[in-house]
């Protein structure tokens, strides 16, 4: 008949109420990071693998350029997505082998710098993020970047770090060429390797280069912008791909040398000039790719409720979160204890029948149960013996007040069609009664 316990007290709350706040805030708070781990820490696993990437601090990674570059005020961005090429910014490649497939980066039609590789590199086991270079890479890798597009051969030299010889570019560009020299020579396209002169008397022709080499300048893809003064181009142009040969000019080697390093942003403005649509800017986006490098992003749905346009409505959603709880928190402010939903005493009791009776509309019909009430109470009172019953009861009771018969009283009870009625048949019940024993 009641949900509280018989003789207890309310009981409070064993926690206070900043208990809970803190509770629930850490409970949500590490939900949220846990969901931001699972978006974003599978593509920061392995940034830095110390190879030849925008991510890289080793020697041959261009880590320190990136960084040159966001000092300076050029905003550097990294692409880690296709899509990203269609930026009006010089994209910069950085492919770690020739046999990278570079797809469509090199026909984007705004300027793009295509660094070569150079250097053999081997991850070491003891130390995370560290490689060695035990040398350089064989020719031939450097010579598949752009194949099969594009012949070329590749040359090292041996250099004493004199000036490289520089062709329609800024005087800000001068770089010392480092002690080997990596250059691109012999430069033709694949649909020109069967249309080239050849030496009547044998093979080789009479300058002697390699069958098919084309040996005048005017017949080369690439237009010379940077060289080593013997032939060599070290940064060539062909429409708005350029190519760098040597990436120590660039990469962490070259930028231990300050000169070095004000002339890689100074050619890193001109090229990226280049393709921008406001001629006058020259230090517009610069794209660093690491998709190639195998640091691409894929797409993810739970990583698109924390970026534009989606992350406004997360934002939303956690503060209507954060103001239902703050609601919910104190709706009515301190709790109230609940009284007993039947109180206890025969009164109470009485009370609470009474009150069903009412409720079911069922009170007019207790006149007879009313005068069955009086008459044991009389039975008792008078001490008239058990064996009389019924109508002998009632005949005898009847004797005793000639100008109030029980029966009569007792009929009008039991024939009471409302509580009015039935309250005025009580009465004369009680006040027979009263008369007997008075």
């Amino acid at each position: 008949m009641s949900d509280i316990a018989i003789g207890h007290a309310a009981q409070r709350s064993p926690f206070r109420r900043g208990a809970v706040v803190l509770l629930v805030g850490a409970g949500v708070l590490g939900f949220v990071l846990l969901l931001l781990l699972a978006a974003y820490a599978p593509e920061r696993r392995g940034l830095d693998n110390g190879r030849a990437n925008a991510l890289s601090n080793s020697a041959v990674g261009f880590r320190g350029l990136f960084l040159l570059a966001e000092a300076t005020g050029r905003a550097p961005v990294l692409v880690r997505n296709d899509r990203q090429w269609d930026g009006d910014g010089l994209l910069i490649l950085t492919p770690e082998s020739g046999y990278t497939n570079l797809g469509e980066s090199t026909n984007r039609g705004r300027p793009t710098l295509v660094v070569f590789p150079k250097w053999q590199i081997e991850p070491l086991q003891e130390r995370d993020g560290w490689t060695s270079t035990p040398g350089p890479l064989d020719t031939e890798d450097p010579e598949t970047v752009l194949a099969p597009a594009i012949r070329y051969e590749i040359e090292r030299r041996s250099m004493n770090g004199e000036p490289l010889a520089v062709s329609g570019l800024s005087q800000e560009v001068r770089f010392d060429a480092p002690r080997m020299l990596q250059v691109l020579v012999n430069d033709r396209f694949a649909s020109d390797e069967e249309t080239g002169e050849k030496d009547p008397d044998g093979d080789e022709n009479a300058d002697g280069d390699r069958p098919g080499a084309l040996t005048d300048a005017r017949d080369r893809v690439f237009e010379p912008l940077i060289t080593d003064g013997r032939g060599g181009i070290v940064l060539g142009r062909v429409g708005h791909l350029f190519v760098l040969s040597d990436p120590d000019l660039i990469n962490n080697i070259g930028m231990r040398d300050a000169a070095n390093a004000r002339a890689a942003l100074a050619l890193l403005d001109i090229l990226q000039a280049d393709g921008s649509r406001d001629p006058d800017d020259a230090t517009g986006m610069l794209m660093f790719d690491v998709t190639r490098n195998g640091f691409a992003v894929t797409a993810s749905p739970l990583r698109l409720l924390f970026e534009p346009p989606l992350l406004a409505m997360t934002l939303g959603l956690l503060v209507l979160m954060a103001m239902v709880g703050l609601r919910a928190l104190a709706p009515f402010g301190e709790p109230v204890a609940r009284a007993r939903a039947l109180p206890f005493g025969k009164a109470a009791l009485a009370d609470s029948s009474a009150a069903m009776m009412r409720k079911a509309n069922r009170t007019h019909r207790l006149g007879t149960r009313y005068a069955d009430a009086i008459r044991l109470q009389a039975r008792r009172m008078f001490a008239i013996p058990a064996h009389v019953r019924g109508e002998a009861l009632d005949a005898r009771l009847d004797r005793m007040n000639r100008r109030d018969d029980f029966t009569a009283l007792a009929a009008r009870a039991a024939a009471a069609d409302n509580d009015a009625e039935l309250l005025s048949a009580a009465r004369a019940l009680d006040d027979w009664k009263r008369e007997k024993t008075s």
